[in-house]
């Protein structure tokens, strides 16, 4: 693995990781990179790659290249993390302290946007490796079976860190051991949190009724409506229309954007609003021409609301 680093502000680390050179090594390598208050660590063996990163300060922008499939779990302990392709007009999820996901695959290039304090994890497990451990013909496992041998995509929603997977996490973060005693340890570890992920998966997946699971098309539509509502926030729609326009039902519609975006539609307007009004702010554009281009008739309106979410008067921000 190598890290590139790409900035050097004190506030911002951007830093560039390439994890698809790597061999399928049963030895353990690993890596780790610090700067300012921020650290991070990369243990890789079997194909296996495990990413640890704790910050006290500032944003960290991580740029992650993977050239083979992996089926991935991303966690946070403190902290937001967020995941967009290059581009960053799509977000792949979004998830706060407390929470992980599996997703499958994993995008080939992938930008993580955090903020610190922050302890975030992410495991990538080659897909023969965790087809091999499952055997049931139904259930959780056979699902993932499934989609593993037919390439179905999937991502499951937002699941919460439970004391057992904090634990399996700081395990990872601390041990202290070496060469293949570590190298056993960290398996035995990723494999209880697997199973721990399972469980989880597995409650979910009984339910019918209420999965956390979408189809490969479900989660297109889902990011078609993601992006229907960035190019549209000055003129949005109504749930109801956004679910004509996508093709989803509002039902699936509303149940999926939280899934797979960790909040609601009107929510996810509402904050795109207000992240790109502040971009546009730090060009040193007016407050009233900001509103509008936001999509607010009202400046005092837009006022309001950047007040609220981000705590000052989106007039320091344009005069600072």
């Amino acid at each position: 693995m190598e890290f590139e680093i790409t900035g050097n502000e004190e506030t911002e680390i951007c830093i560039g990781i390439s994890s698809g050179e790597l061999s399928a090594d049963k030895g353990l390598q690993e890596k780790s990179f610090q700067k300012n208050q921020t650290e991070l660590k990369w243990s890789s063996f079997d194909g296996i790659h495990i990413i640890l990163i704790a910050a006290n300060k500032g944003r960290i922008r991580i740029q992650n290249h993977v050239k083979e499939s992996y089926i991935t779990t991303y966690g946070v302990l403190a902290g937001d993390l967020k995941s967009e392709n290059i581009s960053g007009e799509i977000t792949f999820f979004h998830l706060s302290a407390g929470q992980h996901n599996l997703y499958y695959p994993a995008p080939l290039i992938t930008i993580f946007q955090m903020e610190a304090p922050l302890h975030a994890f992410i495991i990538y497990l080659p897909e023969l490796y965790l087809s091999g451990l499952l055997q049931d013909n139904s259930g959780i496992s056979s699902f993932l079976r499934r989609h593993i041998h037919h390439k179905k995509a999937f991502i499951t929603g937002t699941l919460p860190v439970n004391p057992q997977i904090h634990h399996i996490v700081n395990t990872l973060t601390n041990t202290e051991q070496k060469g293949d005693i570590r190298r056993i340890l960290l398996e035995a570890k990723i494999l209880e949190l697997l199973s721990a992920q399972l469980e989880q998966l597995g409650h979910t997946y009984s339910q019918s009724a209420s999965s956390s699971f979408l189809k490969a098309h479900d989660i297109d539509k889902i990011y078609k409506a993601k992006l229907f509502i960035e190019e549209n926030m000055q003129t949005p729609c109504s749930l109801i229309e956004l679910s004509r326009k996508v093709g989803l039902n509002d039902f699936k519609l509303k149940k999926g954007f939280r899934e797979i975006l960790g909040t609601t539609v009107f929510s996810y307007l509402s904050d795109f609003r207000m992240e790109r009004a502040r971009l546009l702010l730090e060009q040193k554009r007016s407050v009233a021409e900001v509103a509008y281009e936001v999509g607010y008739k009202n400046p005092h309106h837009f006022t309001a609301a950047f007040k609220k979410k981000f705590g000052i008067l989106p007039s320091a921000i344009s005069k600072s």
